[in-house]
């Protein structure tokens, strides 16, 4: 049968419950000598599952087990077999040898050769020369062969983790042909025949067997050969002799211990013989003459039973000597004899004895072990010469083999001794000389991400799939591992047979696993509490096995559990909100503050990285505005900060592990941004040209009273935005007095004729940070006896009536400004009537020029003025008589009309500022809007252009206001006025 063929043999394969329902076993019987990737079975049919089911189920095959005792399993760790995953099929990665996998099984398979007699003539020739008798061998038995099992460790995943076992009987094939082994060395006693027939026939036929017969040997008389042996098992190894064609020898083949069972041809020409198996013998069929010929070359072939049939040929070298013709006989062709294992070396085992007719020396008879015996035979024991005793030579292990076979030759002394044997078969008792051994195997559980073991087991966690060392078994499982989850295989194995070898299996220090029996002299390492790798990263687990021998023997194996890591914990901040604080204007960059967050979990499902959350401040988001290290945690500013716009802002920081999936927790993190001295006080009211600015004040101004207040703002908040006033210089005389909390500058005396028109005041503000910041401003006091227009205009009054010296009116509300342009308008209209009145009573006048008579009227007044009343505003006095110098009643109409208008020119230009502020304008923006404001009024006629100018203001201001029409009707009015009494310059556009 060829190989391809035995691809042919049905595959039987059968699913056994074994004890626990959890485990299963499968049986495969599969041909030898199959070449690599054959299939051997399919697992996935066996298992009643499709392919796919299969790999679902998460179907592994574990490493191999150790070697097996006995001859019932045996296994080798060089047996390759993987599996076909996309078909569920058991695939060879290598040749199968039965031979090499299962040397036992085949040793067990060539049976012992039988004793056999020789004829008194043939043993006399042989004693002539001293060669080896003509005893027959018997070289395959071609009995049942001995099994040959590997038994395969593996595991299903799911839905809960079970055992398989698959165990694969091998079964044998016809690959190897009949060897003749030992070869038989020559034996003359005459030096010079040594080199006698090695000149003729082939070389692999020469030397393999040499017979000395005695040419006065009888026909009949019988030689033994060489037995050939094959390696195969059951027919393969059953074997067929045969001789080729002679007229003096035939071939006859003895079986076991008959000597009469003669199959071969003892007459005829054929010269084959076939006994199917046994011992072959060469038998004499007619009397030899050494002078006619000296030497006989015949060629021996054994054939198996194999399909096809292999051969082996044996070149066989017939000399024809003179020899004794009785060989020695034994008393009984087989022992059998017992002894125990732990017998020592020299204890005597057996006595054989063998009986020669013959006389003297040819019937003196000297024991050696058999040249058939083979090398472990001779190693073992020895057989002493003149008694026969066979004695131990080297102590026995049962474990090994049982039974021990061995053969003995009894030799006369004669010239041409012939020689007998006998086979003796020793029992070996078992004694209790093995202690259990434990093997470890397991999957390797890398818990969930591929993830690794614990720290510092990387290389432990790396060989927990593989076969467990002597000493200690590293395995891993996950942390997530339910109870009940499987860990590992325990298998243990006590090489002593009965009680001797029946082992008990249990725990010690068990912790959170279990043992549950599994196959025979098998178990299943659990889990029996759910595993947390914080708590326990790794635990010792010590398994002892017992056997029940007197007195038992024990063994233990410890076992490494390594808690495989998986990401079941966050990351966990130090605390769950940070504080922190920077100053302004800090560098790019700059270091605010570090967080830290902790994770339990080892590997990459503890390393924490940080990011910025969610967050924004200034209308930008937090991650432009700061960010943080992802390995350290440290939080840096990117900009600088400006405290002015930005005071604290607050964002989230997220710490997040590299896990799968990833799991990440969050802080919050407040910085607050401190205040520097940065900005320096800028002077706001009065406005500032180029650093100066001009304040009128009439020369009639009282003592104490307030010329203006200087208004500074400072964006800086608390100490370093509190102000402080001072004069420098220009205040000679004391003449001023400057508050310097308020920024008052008022009067400390009544102005006398003496007093400089003009005085030049040099302001300083500061500020109370450290260090204090400052600038400096120029207040040129101007003394008039009428306030300018463009004074008023640019809202820098010194009329002491308001209490302000024209100030803005920042602070008052809405309602309080519609009331003053309300009694500002009704003034106003009364005003204008007074005027129409006083017009018709005196019609003499017609035209007017109020300019001409502000310049005639408008005069320092005298010092008996008194420089009260109306003289002190600048008005002629009253009780001057109307012819000399006093004004007509129209002049006086229109300038009382005059100072009405400005006067509501005035509330109209602060409520307009006002009105600008309201929307959120900087006091830079306000100086801008007066600027705005005076140069609009520069292209109106010369008549009153404050008043148009801030009419015109006001409206602008006032189109989303109520108060609008209240402020059109205050414009209409001054327009009416100016119309009437400033002819014939007419401002049309009031």
């Amino acid at each position: 049968m060829t190989v391809r063929g035995l691809r042919l043999v049905s595959l039987c394969l059968a699913t056994l419950l074994c004890c626990h329902a959890s485990h299963t076993e499968l049986r495969l019987q599969v041909p030898e000598e199959q070449p690599p990737g054959s299939v051997l079975g399919s697992l996935a049919q066996a298992l009643g599952l499709t392919p796919r089911e299969l790999r679902d189920r998460g179907f592994r095959l574990l490493p191999p087990p150790p070697p097996g005792h006995g001859a019932a399993a045996s296994s080798s760790p060089r047996l390759l077999v993987r599996l076909r995953e996309a078909t569920g099929e058991l695939v060879s990665l290598g040749r199968l040898d039965r031979e090499a996998l299962c040397p036992a099984a085949a040793a067990q398979v060539a049976p012992p050769p039988p004793p056999s007699s020789l004829s008194a003539g043939a043993a006399a020739a042989a004693a002539a020369v001293g060669g080896p008798a003509a005893a027959a061998v018997a070289a395959g038995g071609g009995g049942e062969p001995a099994a040959c099992s590997v038994a395969l460790d593996a595991v299903l995943e799911r839905p809960r983790r079970s055992a398989v076992r698959v165990v694969l009987d091998i079964l044998d094939v016809n690959d190897n042909a009949p060897r003749f082994e030992p070869r038989l060395r020559r034996d003359d006693d005459d030096g010079d025949d040594d080199g006698d027939g090695d000149g003729g026939g082939e070389e692999e036929e020469e030397g393999c067997a040499r017979v000395a017969v005695s040419e006065s040997a009888r026909p009949g008389t019988r030689f033994a050969l060489p037995a050939a042996h094959d390696a195969d098992a059951g027919p393969n190894a059953r074997l067929r002799y045969a001789l080729n064609a002679s007229d003096a020898f035939y071939l006859r083949v003895s079986r076991g211990d008959d000597d009469d069972d003669d199959d071969g041809d003892d007459g005829g020409d054929g010269g084959d013989g076939d006994g199917g198996g046994g011992f072959p013998e060469l038998v004499l069929r007619r009397p030899l003459d050494r002078e006619r010929e000296a030497e006989h070359r015949l060629r021996l072939t054994a054939t198996d039973g194999g399909s096809p049939a292999r051969v082996g040929v044996c070149g066989v070298v017939v000399r024809v000597l003179d020899a004794n013709d009785n060989a020695p006989a034994f008393e009984r062709p087989h022992y059998h004899v017992e002894v125990r294992e732990g017998a020592p070396p020299g204890t005597e085992v057996a006595r054989v004895r063998a009986v020669d007719p013959d006389e003297g020396t040819n019937g003196r008879v000297a024991y050696a072990l058999s040249r058939h015996a083979g090398e472990r035979a001779r190693r073992l024991f020895s057989v002493e010469p003149l008694s026969g005793a066979v004695r131990l030579a080297a102590p026995l292990d049962r474990e090994r083999r049982a039974v021990e076979e061995l053969y003995v030759e009894a030799r006369d002394m004669g010239p041409d001794g012939v020689a007998a044997h006998c086979k003796v078969t020793v029992a070996v008792l078992d004694d209790n000389d093995n202690a259990p051994e434990i093997f470890v195997s397991a999957p390797n559980d890398g818990g969930g991400a591929g993830a690794a073991g614990a720290a510092g087991a990387a290389g432990a966690a790396g060989a927990a799939g593989a076969p467990s060392s002597p000493d200690v078994a590293v395995v891993t499982v996950g942390e997530s591992r339910p109870p009940g989850s499987f860990v590992a295989f325990v298998r243990v194995a006590d090489g002593d047979a009965g009680d001797n070898g029946r082992v008990e299996c249990f725990l010690r220090g068990a912790g959170p696993f279990a043992l549950r029996p599994s196959f025979e002299n098998g178990f299943a390492l659990v889990t029996s509490d759910a595993l947390d790798r914080e708590r326990a990263g790794r635990h010792g687990v010590t398994v002892v096995a017992r056997d029940a021998g007197r007195p038992p023997l024990a063994s233990s194996k410890e076992i490494v559990v390594i808690v495989a890591d998986e990401n079941d914990n966050a990351p966990r901040f130090g605390a769950p909100s940070y504080r922190a604080s920077l100053s302004e204007n800090n560098a790019a960059n700059a270091p605010i503050l570090a967080v830290s967050a902790r994770d339990p979990d080892d590997g990459e499902n503890g390393r924490v990285s940080y990011s910025i959350g969610a967050g924004e401040a200034g209308g930008l988001p937090a991650a432009a505005l700061v960010s943080v290290d992802e390995r350290s945690g440290e939080v840096r500013a990117l900009r600088p900060f400006d405290h002015e716009r930005l005071q604290a802002l607050s964002f989230e920081v997220v710490a997040r592990d590299h896990g799968a999936p990833a799991l990440s927790a969050t802080a919050t993190v407040a910085v607050d941004v401190l205040d520097r001295n940065d900005n320096a006080p800028a002077v706001s009211k009065p406005r500032l040209r180029r650093g100066n600015a001009t304040v009128y004040a009439l020369w009639s101004t009282p003592a104490e009273a307030q010329l203006v207040r200087i208004q500074a703002v400072d964006e800086d908040p608390g100490d370093n935005g509190k102000l402080a006033f001072r004069l420098l210089r220009g205040n000679d005389g004391g003449l001023f007095r400057l508050d310097g909390d308020t920024g008052e500058l008022a009067t400390t005396r009544d102005f006398a004729e003496g007093d400089r028109a003009s005085h030049e005041l040099l302001l300083e503000v500061r500020d109370h940070g450290k260090p204090s910041l400052s600038s400096l401003a120029t207040i040129h006091v101007v003394l008039t006896d009428i306030i300018p227009a463009r004074h008023h205009r640019d809202g820098d009054d010194g009329d002491d009536g308001d209490g302000d010296g024209g100030g803005l009116f920042m602070g008052l509300p809405l309602i309080l400004i519609v009331a003053l342009a309300a009694v500002c308008s009704v003034l106003l209209i009364t005003m204008v009537a007074v005027a129409v009145v006083c017009k018709r009573e005196n019609k003499e006048i017609r035209t007017y020029n109020c300019r001409a008579a502000e310049t005639t009227y408008c005069r320092k007044p005298e010092k008996n003025g008194g420089g009260g009343g109306d003289a002190g505003r600048g008005l002629p006095s009253s009780s001057e008589p109307g012819g000399n110098g006093a004004p007509p009643p129209d002049v006086m109409l229109g300038l009382g009309a005059r100072a009405s208008l400005e006067r509501l020119s005035r509330l109209l230009a602060e409520t307009s500022t006002a009105a600008g502020g309201r929307g959120g304008g900087s006091q830079a923006d306000i100086a801008r809007e007066h600027a705005w404001m005076a140069d609009e009024t520069e292209s109106l006629p010369a008549c009153y252009p404050a008043l148009g100018g801030a009419a015109r203001g006001a409206m602008r201001t006032f189109r989303c206001w109520d108060e609008a029409t209240s402020a059109a009707a205050a414009a209409a009015a001054a327009g009416a006025a100016v119309a009437r009494y400033c002819s014939p310059v007419r401002e049309t556009r009031c």
